[in-house]
């Protein structure tokens, strides 16, 4: 089985939710799966614009050139598209939220939602000692 997750903590490897995606990757990686891990801190991509283009002159394809292109690809590879996120106040970082919920970006871009790609997502919730 083929797995993309795609980490959107702005600590990356820094975080609590990186310890959550190991154990994960550890728990897949031990039954068999192949694990593909991309950190969504590392990466350029910019916020759509909503110009539809990519509906409307190059169908499919983004006008935008960024670090998007390559985690597309990683998409369509996996069998399995895993999400991991911070939850600090019960929303997506911005920096996952600008690549993972814009039509531009995944759902057009990649065909997502009409292949048999399983998303998976992993949150964790962050709270002050003091609560």
């Amino acid at each position: 089985m083929r797995i993309l997750l795609v980490n959107g903590s702005p600590l990356g490897k820094k975080g609590v939710t990186y310890v959550l995606q190991e154990a994960f990757v550890r728990g897949v990686t031990k039954a068999g799966a192949e694990v593909e891990q991309v950190f969504l801190n590392k990466k350029k991509i910019r916020p759509c614009r909503g110009c539809f283009s990519c509906w409307i002159k190059t169908p499919g394809r983004c006008i935008i050139r960024d670090d998007q292109a390559d985690i597309l690809e990683k998409v369509r590879w996996a069998e399995v598209f895993v999400l991991a996120t911070p939850s600090l106040s019960m929303e997506c970082q911005d920096r996952q939220r600008s690549s993972s919920t814009v039509p531009c970006h995944w759902a057009c871009r990649s065909s997502l939602w009409w292949t048999d790609t399983a998303a998976i997502p992993l949150r964790t919730a962050v709270f002050p000692r003091s609560c």
